[in-house]
C-alpha cells in the first residue's frame, strides 16, 4: 500500500515537472515575440522620427522680441534676442542679424516668441533734404502720442479737405508743436498750407492732424493738396531738389481751391469760422480731460509700486503735479520760428 502511494507521488511529480516546463517554454516564447513585436515598433517610430529630422531640416538662429514690440515704436538691439527654429520654417525675411533691423519700426504688435520677419518692419526712407521740424495744427486726435502716425490736412471754409502731408510720425509733442521728419518738398507744401490757412482762417479754414489706426498696415495717403504758383516757382527752382512737382496737374487743382475760397460771403464765412472754433474748443477740453485721467492713472500706478516697496514719500506741495502730460492741441495757437520753414 505504501509503494503504490509512492508511484502515485512520483507520477504527479513528473506531472507537475511537465506542466510547468511547457508553461515555462510558452511564457519564454510568447515573451520573445512580444520583444520582437517591440522592437520592430521601435524600430518603425525611429525611421519615423529621422526622417522628420530630416524634413524639417536643421536648427537655425533666427531673432524675436524681449518684451513686445509696439506698432510704430523703434526696434532696439538690445530688446532682441536669439531663438532657434528648424530651416524648413525659416524663409529669407526672417531677421538673422538684429543689426539689420535697429533703428527700423515695428508694422504691428509683436509679441515674445514670434519670429521677427522683414514683413513685420517698416523704415523710414531718409534723403538728403530730409529735416527735423516742429509743425503745429489746430486740431489732433485725442491721446495722440509720440510713435504714431498721421496725416496733416487743411479744410477750406466750405469743407474741402487736402492731404497736405502723409504718414508722418511724431516723434515729439512739445506744448502745441509736433517734431516730425520732413523732407525738402514736405516742407514747402507745409510752409504753403499754412499761408493758405492764415488767407482762410476768418472765413473758417482750419488745419489739423488724423491718425493712422495700423500705420504698418495701411497705405499712406496720396498728397492731393496743390499749392500756389508761387510755392510752384520757388520748388522748381530750388536746386536741392530732385524730385519736382507736376506743374500741369498742380495747376488743374489750384484752381479747384482758388475758385472754392473766391466767392465766400463775409457772413457765411464768420458763420462758418465760429462753429469750426466752437467744435475746436471741444476738442481741447475732450483732449484736457484725457490728459488728466492720465495724469491719474500714472500718479496712482506711481503710488502703488511705491507702496508695494515701501519707498512712498508724500510730496512737500501735494498741489504740485507729479506727472508731466503733453498739453492740449490748438490752445492759444501760436506759430513761431521753427515752425514755418
Amino acid at each position: 500500500m505504501r509503494r503504490k502511494s509512492g508511484k502515485v507521488f512520483m507520477i504527479v511529480i513528473i506531472v507537475a515537472l511537465l506542466v510547468s516546463g511547457l508553461t515555462g517554454g510558452l511564457q519564454y516564447y510568447l515573451w520573445n515575440k512580444h520583444m520582437a513585436e517591440v522592437d520592430q515598433t521601435w524600430e518603425i517610430q525611429v525611421q519615423e522620427l529621422e526622417a522628420t529630422i530630416i524634413n524639417v531640416g536643421e536648427l537655425l538662429t533666427v531673432f524675436t522680441v524681449i518684451t513686445p514690440g509696439i506698432a510704430g515704436d523703434v526696434i532696439l538691439q538690445e530688446n532682441l534676442k536669439p531663438v532657434q527654429v528648424p530651416s524648413s520654417f525659416v524663409g529669407g525675411s526672417y531677421v538673422y542679424d538684429p543689426i539689420t533691423v535697429a533703428g527700423s519700426f515695428y508694422k504691428v504688435d509683436v509679441q515674445p516668441g514670434t519670429p521677427l520677419t522683414s514683413d513685420l518692419v517698416m523704415s523710414e526712407d531718409i534723403d538728403d533734404t530730409m529735416r527735423e521740424v516742429d509743425i503745429t495744427a489746430l486740431t489732433w486726435p485725442v491721446g495722440l502720442k509720440a510713435t504714431d502716425y498721421v496725416d496733416f490736412e487743411i479744410t477750406y471754409p466750405m469743407g474741402e479737405v487736402y492731404t497736405v502731408l502723409s504718414h508722418v510720425r511724431v516723434r515729439e509733442i512739445n506744448s502745441n508743436t509736433i517734431k516730425v521728419h520732413l523732407t525738402g518738398i514736405e516742407r514747402h507744401m507745409y510752409s504753403a498750407s499754412l499761408v493758405d490757412y492764415f488767407l482762410n482762417s476768418r472765413n473758417g479754414a482750419t488745419i489739423s492732424l488724423t491718425k493712422y489706426i495700423e500705420p504698418g498696415v495701411q497705405k499712406a495717403a496720396i498728397v492731393y493738396y496743390a499749392i500756389p504758383a508761387n510755392i510752384l516757382a520757388i520748388i522748381t527752382a530750388d536746386p536741392n531738389l530732385l524730385e519736382k512737382v507736376d506743374a500741369a496737374v498742380n495747376a488743374q487743382s489750384r484752381v479747384i481751391i482758388e475758385t472754392g475760397v473766391s466767392n465766400i460771403d463775409q457772413q457765411i464765412g464768420g458763420m462758418i469760422s465760429a462753429g469750426r472754433a466752437d467744435l475746436q474748443n471741444k476738442s481741447t477740453a475732450a483732449s484736457s480731460a484725457f490728459w488728466q485721467a492720465e495724469k491719474e492713472r500714472l500718479d496712482k500706478e506711481a503710488y502703488d509700486a511705491a507702496a508695494a516697496a515701501g519707498t512712498y514719500v508724500p510730496p512737500v506741495d501735494a498741489t504740485q503735479p507729479t506727472t508731466t502730460t503733453p498739453a492740449e492741441p490748438g490752445e492759444n495757437l501760436n506759430i513761431g520760428e521753427g515752425v514755418v520753414e
